[in-house]
C-alpha cells in the first residue's frame, strides 16, 4: 500500500466516525426533544437540554432552561426537575457549597469595610410535594406522556425521513432483472426491465415492499402498476403459493425457504462442514441464479457451488457431497429425516413435523411417510392434504397430524432497486479502476450484451465470473472499450470484493405528498414488526445474541450503507430510529419502558409501589447491566470484523 492509499484509508475511517456520530446524534436529539416538548407542554421545569455527555463546550440559556453542547457527542439528555432524585441531590449539594463559599467571601469583604450585595438564598428544597412543576408531583398521565414521548418522537422521525425523501428526490421502484418462464408474472406479460412503481394502488418505496406483500399473500390478486420504457402498464398477478413442504431440501444437508434463506443446517453434514450458516441467503447454485431454478440434488457425487449473501456481503462456497451418508438418507417434505426402518434421526426445528410433536428417535410404524424420492419437476401441482402418521415412542403408539402451511408465496421474478448502468462509489483498488474505469462511467455493454440498466449490468458480470470481458462504456462523454478480468469462483475474496464494490446510480421516480406519507408509515410499521419478531426469536432461542450488532457493528453497517448509496443510508437511519424507539420501550430498568412499568403500577394501585430513591437505585442497576450487555455485543462486533464471522 502506497502513501496515497494509506492517507485515503485514514480519510475513509474519519468519514466513518463523523458519519456515525452525526447520524446517531440526529436520532438521539429527536428522542430527547420528544421528552423535552412533552415536559414543557405538561408544565414541568426542564433545567437542561444537552446534546452529548461530559464537559460543557457551549451553553446558552433561554427562559429557565439551559441548552448545552457537551464534549462526547454520543447521545444527549434532559434534566427535568424532580425526575432524578440522586442527580438533583448532588446538584443541590454542589450549588449549596458554591453559594456558601460565595456568601463567606462577601461577608469577609463587608467586614473589611466594603458593603456586600444582599444575598438571597435560593430555594434548594428537593421537589417538595407542593411544587407543581416537579416531575414527581405531576399527574400520572402527564408523567407517562413524558416518558413515551421520546420513543414516539423516533417513530415520527422515521416517518418524516421517508416522507422527505419521497417529496425531495422520489423513491427507487422495483426493477425486474428477470422473469421466470411459466411463472405467474410471465403469465401476465411482465418482462425483464419493467419497473414496478405501485402495489395495490400504493407507491412503492423499495423492492422490500413488494417482497413482503408477495411473501405473505394468501391467494389474493396483487395489482401491479409501473413503467415499461415510457409506457404505463397495469397487471393483476396472483402469487403462487409456496407450502412449507415446498421448503426445498438440498440433500447435502440444509433446508431453505423459497426466497433462499437457510433455516436449518444438518449437524455434521457436508453443508455444515462447508460453512453454510442459518440466515445465509442463496443467490445462485452452480452459476444459475436463484430462484430461476430449484435444487435437484437427490443422490450422487459431486461438488456444489453456492453463492450466498451473508451479513451484507456476498460469498462463494463449495460443498463436497461425495459418498455422503446424508445423501442416502431419506427425507420427508414434512420436515424430518428417517432411515429404511422408519427411525427418525432428525426433526427440523419449526417445521411441520416439529409442530406435530415428532422427535428424533421416534419410529414410524404407519401412515403416509411421504418420502421425497421424485425430482422437483415431478412435484405434485397441488399441495398434499393433511397427513397423519403413526409412530412409536417409549413403547407407545402415537399419532401425529402434519398440516402443510401455505405461508409463503412468489410471483417468480428477481429484482432490484431501479438503477441506471452508471457506476458510483467504486473503491480505489477495484478491478474496474485498474482497467481504467471510474465512478460516473456509464456501461453500454458487456461482451456485446447491452446493459440498459444497473441490474442487467450486475447480472452480466455474474454470468462472466472467471472470464476476461470487454466492457463498452461512456467515459467523459466518450465511448471506450475496457478489458476487465473477473475473478474466478475459486478466488473467494477477490470475487467478493469485486461484487461488493459494484454499485450503480439509483434511479429515483417522483412521488406525491400522499404517497410519500403512506410510504413512511408503511416502512416504519414493517421495521417495527420485524424488530418485534426478532425479539420474539431471541426469547424463544430461535435467534442468537451473537447475531445482534452493537455500536461497532452499527458503525460498520452505516458506512457500508453510505457507500452503497443514498437509499441504503436512509434505510439505515429509519431502521436505527425505529430500533431506538422500541429498545427504549422495553420494560427494563434504566430504559423508558422500565420507568413506564413503575408508572403503570402506580396508576393501577393509585400509589407509588416503591419510593423514588429505590426506583432510582433499580434504574442504576439496570444501567450497569445494559453497559455490560453493550460491552458483550461490542466484543462480538470486534470478533466479526477480525475473524470475518
Amino acid at each position: 500500500m502506497d502513501f496515497g492509499q494509506l492517507i485515503l484509508g485514514y480519510l475513509k475511517g474519519a468519514l466513518l466516525i463523523i458519519e456515525v456520530i452525526f447520524l446517531f446524534g440526529i436520532l438521539v436529539i429527536a428522542h430527547e426533544y420528544g421528552h423535552f416538548i412533552a415536559a414543557k407542554l405538561s408544565g414541568m421545569r426542564v433545567d437542561e437540554f444537552a446534546v452529548g455527555f461530559g464537559k460543557k463546550l457551549l451553553s446558552w440559556t433561554r427562559g429557565e432552561t439551559e441548552y448545552t453542547i457537551r464534549a462526547v457527542p454520543l447521545g444527549g439528555f434532559n434534566r427535568i426537575y424532580g425526575m432524578d432524585v440522586e442527580e438533583d441531590e448532588e446538584r443541590i449539594k454542589r450549588e449549596q457549597e458554591e453559594a456558601k463559599a460565595k456568601t463567606s467571601e462577601e461577608t469577609a469583604v463587608t467586614k473589611g469595610g466594603i458593603k456586600g450585595a444582599d444575598v438571597v438564598a435560593p430555594d434548594y428544597s428537593l421537589a417538595p410535594k407542593d411544587d407543581p412543576r416537579a416531575f414527581v408531583n405531576r399527574p400520572i398521565h402527564q408523567r407517562i406522556a413524558v416518558v413515551i414521548a421520546g420513543p414516539i418522537a423516533n417513530i415520527i422521525a422515521a416517518v418524516v425521513i421517508v416522507f422527505l425523501m419521497g417529496i425531495a428526490i422520489g423513491f427507487p421502484a422495483a426493477e425486474l432483472g428477470g422473469v421466470i418462464p411459466g411463472g405467474p408474472a410471465a403469465g401476465q406479460g411482465l418482462m425483464a426491465g419493467d419497473v414496478i412503481t405501485h402495489l395495490n394502488g400504493v407507491r412503492l418505496s423499495s423492492t422490500a415492499d413488494l417482497h413482503r406483500t408477495v411473501a405473505f399473500s394468501r391467494g389474493e390478486a396483487l395489482q401491479l402498476a409501473g413503467l415499461r420504457g415510457r409506457e404505463h402498464f397495469e397487471v393483476s398477478v396472483i402469487p403462487q403459493a409456496v407450502r412449507l413442504v415446498d421448503t426445498f431440501f438440498c440433500r447435502v444437508g440444509f433446508v431453505y425457504l423459497s426466497d433462499g434463506t437457510v433455516i436449518y443446517n444438518y449437524p455434521g453434514s457436508p453443508s455444515e462442514r462447508a460453512g453454510i450458516d442459518r440466515g445465509d441467503i442463496i443467490l445462485s447454485v452452480d452459476d444459475l441464479r436463484f430462484p430461476s431454478h430449484r435444487l435437484q440434488i437427490e443422490s450422487g457425487n459431486g461438488i456444489l457451488k453456492l453463492e450466498v449473501y451473508r451479513g451484507y456481503k456476498q460469498e462463494t462456497l463449495f460443498i463436497d457431497y461425495f459418498e455422503s451418508e446424508l445423501v442416502r438418507d431419506s427425507y420427508s417434505p414434512f420436515g424430518y429425516f428417517f432411515d429404511d426402518t422408519g427411525l427418525i434421526s432428525t426433526v427440523i426445528p419449526n417445521g411441520i413435523a416439529d409442530e406435530g410433536g415428532l422427535l428424533a428417535g421416534d419410529l414410524i410404524t404407519g401412515g403416509e411417510t411421504a418420502t421425497w424420492t421424485q425430482t422437483i419437476e415431478d412435484e405434485p401441482a397441488q399441495a398434499p392434504k393433511v397427513t397423519t402418521i403413526e409412530y412409536l415412542r417409549d413403547g407407545q403408539t402415537r399419532r401425529a397430524r402434519l398440516d402443510p402451511d401455505p405461508t409463503y408465496a412468489r410471483i417468480q421474478v428477481y429484482m432490484d432497486d431501479a438503477a441506471y448502468p452508471i457506476l458510483v462509489g467504486l473503491p480505489y483498488d477495484h478491478r474496474l479502476v485498474h482497467a481504467g474505469m471510474q465512478s460516473g462511467d456509464e456501461i453500454v455493454s458487456i461482451e456485446g450484451v447491452p446493459t440498459p440498466n444497473g441490474i442487467t449490468a450486475f447480472l452480466e458480470f455474474e454470468h462472466q465470473i472467471g472470464n476476461t470481458v470487454t466492457v463498452i462504456a461512456l467515459s467523459n462523454s466518450e465511448e471506450r472499450a475496457f478489458v476487465v478480468p473477473i475473478p474466478s469462483g475459486s478466488n473467494f475474496e477477490e470475487l467478493q470484493e469485486f461484487f461488493a464494490g459494484l454499485h450503480f446510480k439509483t434511479r429515483y421516480l417522483p412521488a406525491d405528498l400522499k404517497s410519500s406519507f403512506m410510504a413512511g408509515i408503511g416502512k416504519t410499521v414493517d421495521i417495527a414488526t420485524f424488530i418485534f419478531m426478532t425479539i420474539g426469536m431471541l426469547v424463544t432461542g430461535e435467534a442468537s445474541l451473537n447475531e445482534l450488532a452493537g455500536p461497532v457493528g452499527i458503525a460498520t453497517i452505516t458506512y457500508e450503507a453510505a457507500s452503497s448509496g443514498l437509499v441504503d443510508l436512509i434505510n439505515i437511519m429509519v431502521l436505527l430510529s425505529v430500533n431506538l424507539a422500541i429498545f427504549n420501550l422495553l420494560p427494563f430498568p434504566a430504559l423508558d419502558g422500565g420507568r413506564l412499568v413503575f408508572m403503570v403500577a402506580e396508576a393501577i394501585f393509585r400509589r407509588p409501589v416503591v419510593t423514588v430513591r429505590i426506583e432510582n437505585f433499580i434504574h442504576i442497576a439496570g444501567f450497569l447491566l445494559l453497559l455490560l450487555f453493550a460491552m458483550f455485543i461490542t466484543y462480538q462486533d470486534v470478533l466479526r470484523i477480525i475473524f470475518g464471522r
